[in-house]
């Protein structure tokens, strides 16, 4: 009987996230300390979590990332990915991400690839993105058919002064229906989004989410660093309404990063993510 409670818990949790989160939530903890917002970032978590941030990344790496939504070990999101530059203006990014248990899980691949019209050394200019996802879910019951389904993400960010970044991107624009169900699909979600640099040290970000069926969702962040070497984040976001914070830790070629969002009823889902850069 536990597990089977576990197990709807499991799907109606995850259900949750295919249909108002962007189909899985952010792979780096970076995000998560800012309430979730990602539109108008610029990391190496940028393969899965914005798709456009990709195109300032300048030096190949590789990263991993762990998620236990509600401290519960059944709903652990385990992600790694990778970026490489392929052009001047150019770069790929991999990501995979395992959600569940063998008794009921999720999986997403993606394939991404970005590019900035402009300066990449200065920042500047109009960058544009691409990803395409391949999203499986599936049970260990043999009567049970797995659902796949192939979709895509596209995005863009743009920097109308040295400080400031604004930032789109649409996720499964096509609806693209589940392949083993009755036509079930996840919704299109559009998040906009923008970031400013306050002060020496200090970054904002706030952004809005909304797909085709529900309330629109604000998430908004700060960020402090010191050095450039130590950071440390809070964030808030609605529907529910939740609140995060975090820290980070960056020297040279690698970068760490540890956050937790609160949920007002389901309580604490803790994250860490990890970057290194060759």
């Amino acid at each position: 009987m536990v597990k089977k409670t576990l197990l709807i818990l499991c799907a109606l949790c995850s259900a949750a996230w295919v249909d108002a989160q962007g189909l899985f939530p952010p792979v780096g903890a970076r995000s998560t300390a800012l309430g979730g917002a990602s539109a108008a970032l610029c990391d190496m978590e940028a393969a899965a979590d914005n798709v456009v941030g990709l195109a300032y990344v300048d030096r190949a790496g590789v990263g991993l990332s762990i998620r236990q939504n509600y401290m519960l070990n059944a709903m652990c999101y385990k992600s790694c990915f990778a970026a490489v530059p392929v052009s001047k203006v150019g770069a790929m990014g991999l990501t995979y991400t395992h959600f569940g248990t063998a008794s009921f899980n999720e999986q997403k691949a993606s394939l991404a690839y970005a590019m900035l019209l402009g300066n990449k050394r200065q920042g500047k200019g109009v960058a544009l993105g691409v990803r395409f996802d391949y999203l499986y879910m599936g049970t260990s019951d043999a009567h049970y058919t797995p659902q796949r389904a192939v979709t895509f993400a596209a995005g863009l960010q743009m920097r109308p002064a040295d400080d400031w970044c604004v930032g789109f991107q649409v996720l499964n624009p096509a609806v693209v229906p589940l392949q083993g169900t009755d036509g079930v699909s996840a919704s299109a979600t559009f998040r906009l989004g923008t970031s400013y640099r306050i002060t020496t040290g200090f970054l904002g970000t706030i952004e809005m989410e909304k797909d085709l069926f529900h309330q629109p969702i604000l998430r908004a962040g700060m960020e402090y660093g010191w050095r450039e070497m130590f950071f440390v984040r809070t964030g808030i976001s609605t529907s529910p309404g939740c609140y995060s914070f975090g820290l980070g830790y960056a020297h040279h070629d690698y970068h760490i990063d540890l956050a937790a969002q609160v949920h007002p009823t389901l309580g604490m889902t803790p994250q860490l993510s990890m970057a290194y850069q060759f």
